[in-house]
């Protein structure tokens, strides 16, 4: 190992030598400070051994910046003209695609297709494979990465132009003037308050150079301003959501009143940031628990993060910390960030199946830590090596088996048993697998039909498996089968 790590030196030094030549030795001199100073070395033993004449020794210099650098460090502080320009257009690139992650996700996905053909026959190259005619259809990341390769970044701005604070303003004010009759008028006038990501705002000022030098534009602004809450502000919006969802999932009626209700008193308590008690949803694969989950959350407004707990240990959730090759957010800073709000929805799959006594670490045991209200609000979060206050996290979990629960994690949250759906419901789901099919294609739900016959099938069939799972599944088939038939008849 030290062999290794002597020849790995002596690499860094003889990189230094051949990309420093055009370097001063001051240059040399303020970066070996830097370095020492990151890791908390004193210059005073460097100044006492070398003396003065180690401050123009470019030999001594290189030789102690190769101790306290990589090959990857002195690549991309010293680059060549050929990688600076490549580095540069990797710069462009990048800033291209998170401007268009951030103002062109409202954008139809045909006039994306649009605007990318119309430059390919500029160039005179062949158009995007048409979806109409049986081609796969791009996400909106692929047309992402293709728009930035055919267009500058001032070309992009062009033609998806930046939503302005003022126009975010406005949304706003206009948002607010239709909540204009709110059944609870104590709640009429609820202030809109922002909170602090960071335990102490003033941390932001202060964290380590390792840790800056990892974060994105977007992981800084959740720690360098406060951060809004979804609300709810009108107890008609939840009425509604409550009829929607007792409608979609006519087997767990039980559980959207007990999860609303839980809203609901809170709002008639003055409280209009949205708070959801953390929920353990229990039933047999393929009843619809993590997916009832997330439309509750997302129904109210709550933008949601979903990832599975089976097999994984804490060190996936969690995150590592920053200055690390494999430095890495936890999944409670990632939705944070990702929804830019201080309370998104997280639902965790399949608890009961999670890793535990792991040598990364115990997902459970994390899970108590932030599951705790008064732990959560001065959490760790290894990745800003700061406290955080994860206190307005809306959590859902997931398990098949109860008993495979551990007893503190069952005594932090709200259980509810989601029952197997039977003959009595399939017309109400049917229903709803063909509304959310026909809205992930953007059609009118009118253009697909079952019909009598399919629904007595499903409802033969329904007692053989008993899974919303399955019934969508083979709602699917015959919705496909009708649109062969069509095609061929």
């Amino acid at each position: 190992m030290g062999s290794n790590k002597k020849t790995d030196v002596l690499k860094v030094e003889e990189l230094l030598v051949k990309r420093t030549n055009n370097r001063s030795v001051n240059d040399l001199y303020e970066l070996l400070q830097g370095r020492m100073e990151e890791r908390n070395e004193s210059l005073q033993g460097f100044h006492t051994s070398s003396g003065r004449d180690g401050l123009h020794d470019r030999d001594l210099l290189i030789s102690m910046l190769a101790e306290r650098m990589s090959i990857s460090d002195v690549i991309l502080r010293f680059p060549i003209q050929g990688e600076r320009i490549k580095r540069l257009h990797r710069k462009r690139r990048q800033h291209a695609l998170k401007y268009l992650e951030e103002n062109a996700g409202h954008v139809d996905l045909t006039k994306i297709y649009e605007v990318i053909d119309a430059r390919l026959e500029d160039r005179g190259e062949a158009p995007l494979p048409d979806p109409g005619a049986g081609a796969d259809v791009l996400l909106h990341d692929n047309c992402y990465k293709m728009i930035v390769k055919i267009f500058d970044l001032e070309e992009i701005k062009g033609l998806f132009p930046e939503e302005t604070a003022e126009d975010i303003w406005n949304d706003v004010s206009n948002l607010q003037q239709q909540l204009e009759h709110i059944d609870d008028k104590s709640n009429c006038d609820a202030a809109r308050h922002e909170f602090s990501y960071l335990t102490d705002p003033a941390v932001a000022k202060r964290l380590p150079s390792t840790v800056k030098k990892n974060l994105n534009d977007r992981q800084k602004r959740v720690i360098d301003v406060p951060l809004p809450a979804v609300g709810l502000y009108d107890l008609k919006k939840l009425d509604a959501v409550q009829e929607t969802l007792s409608d979609k999932y006519p087997h767990a009626v039980n559980v959207v009143d007990g999860i609303l209700g839980g809203v609901r008193r809170g709002f008639r308590f003055g409280q209009s940031k949205i708070t959801i008690r953390p929920i353990l949803l229990v039933g047999k694969p393929g009843t619809g628990k993590s997916t009832l989950a997330a439309d509750v959350m997302k129904s109210l407004g709550v933008p949601v993060t979903r990832a599975s707990a089976a097999g994984v240990a804490d060190i996936t959730f969690f995150g590592t910390s920053a200055g690390y090759s494999s430095a890495m957010p936890s999944l409670i800073t990632t939705a944070i960030v990702n929804g830019e709000i201080i309370n998104p929805g997280i639902v965790l799959d399949e608890v009961d199946k999670s890793t535990q006594g792991s040598l990364n670490g115990d997902l459970i045991d994390g899970l108590l830590s932030v599951l705790e209200p008064v732990e959560a609000r001065a959490w760790h979060e290894k990745f800003f090596q700061a406290e955080v206050d994860v206190s307005h996290i809306n959590w859902a979990l997931t398990a098949n088996d109860l008993d495979r629960v551990p007893a503190p994690l069952v005594s932090r949250c709200t259980v509810y048993r989601v029952p197997e759906p039977d003959v009595a419901h399939v017309g109400a789901l049917v229903a709803s697998v063909v509304n959310d099919y026909a809205a992930e294609l953007g059609v009118d739900s009118r253009f697909f039909s079952i019909t009598a016959g399919d629904l007595e099938y499903l409802r033969q069939t329904m007692p053989q498996h008993r899974s919303v799972r399955v019934l969508k599944e083979l709602v699917l088939l015959i919705l496909d089968e009708h649109e062969s038939d069509c095609f061929h008849a």
